[in-house]
């Protein structure tokens, strides 16, 4: 029998074929379902957890499965700055069925904007500043953050703490980074601090504490100095104890260790009441010891455990002892 010939393809024709056969190769792995689609959504949520919010930015374009885990773990601290912009983006956030479940902590920076003296009116900037300042005095004789925040806050059932910061830079970005020199932040004066921490405690306080709080069992309160000056009453820390009448482990630290205010204990004393308190920690804090005696013998007299006071009083031994 005669050979047949040998039939030989042209180097560009295999290279057709393998082009071909690689396409369709990868068409048919994008009609796979990706490794990531088939992981739970309480694992990828894991995984956020421990990424960086840039990475997690990026992780969320993966798949719908990664966006909406990815923007769980972001709502979970949310910065808010003092602007219309930020608290109208805290009140979507609380409007939404599911997000709103997943605060945790809300990052509050009360600064608002102040101009320079020597500032041009023709700067770059000044349209921007004129409109940001004029916006922020308006909120304020408005009282647009209680107004916020009587309207967000039944809605975070999730929400773990709240804290205010003003020590640091613009917590957000800048819209005017590239014309710093032509303004600053302002540095909130002590009414101001107060009057943005008292307006988040009264809608606090508005909310029906037996849903709500009393499945609280750890309450730390850190205490801002500027907020006990001038004898400042402690009637809003009471309207928080009695909120939380379950917690188990009560902490309240005054943050400077530079001057000791006078705390009103005796209010505490007759009108709170912890059945379940086992731990007391009291950190430079000046108390009576008339009050902070009561307050020790109501709890020790009513509880299976003692309270374990740890207590670090500021002032004269005579008038703490």
């Amino acid at each position: 029998m005669a050979d047949q010939p040998m039939k030989y393809q042209s180097t560009s024709s295999q290279e057709h074929t393998k082009t071909d056969a690689m396409m369709s190769v990868k068409l048919n792995d994008n009609d796979r379902p990706s490794l990531v689609d088939t992981l739970p959504p309480e694992l990828i949520r894991e995984v956020c957890g421990y990424l960086h919010r840039g990475d997690i930015q990026r992780f969320r374009l993966t798949c719908k499965t990664c966006a909406a885990a990815g923007i769980q773990v972001l709502v979970c601290v949310l910065v808010l700055v003092y602007t219309k912009e930020s608290f109208g983006k805290l009140l979507n956030i609380s409007k939404h069925p599911e997000l709103s479940k997943y605060v945790r902590l809300i990052i509050y920076d009360p600064r608002t904007v102040c101009g320079r003296d020597t500032m041009p009116e023709m700067s770059r900037c000044f349209t921007a500043f004129k409109k940001m300042f004029n916006e922020q005095r308006s909120m304020k004789e408005e009282k647009f953050s209680a107004s916020i925040f009587s309207q967000v806050l039944p809605n975070l059932t999730g929400l773990k703490a709240f804290k205010i910061s003003i020590r640091q830079g613009p917590l957000q970005y800048d819209p005017f980074k590239a014309n710093l020199g032509a303004f600053n932040w302002s540095k909130p004066a002590q009414r101001t601090i107060f009057e943005e921490a008292q307006a988040f405690l009264d809608a606090a306080n508005a909310i029906s504490p037996t849903s709500n709080w009393s499945h609280l069992r750890v309450l730390r309160i850190a205490i801002p100095e500027v907020l006990l000056d001038n004898g400042t009453s402690s009637h809003g820390l009471v309207q928080v104890l009695q909120a939380a009448y379950n917690v188990e482990e009560l902490s309240i630290v005054v943050g400077s260790f530079h001057r000791y205010p006078f705390m009103d204990w005796n209010e505490v004393a007759l009108a709170v009441m912890l059945p379940c308190l086992q731990s007391l920690n009291l950190e430079s804090v000046f108390v009576s010891s008339i009050s902070l005696v009561e307050f020790l013998k109501r709890h020790a007299k009513n509880t299976q455990i003692p309270p374990y006071c740890k207590l670090s009083l500021a002032g004269p031994v005579e008038r703490v002892v």
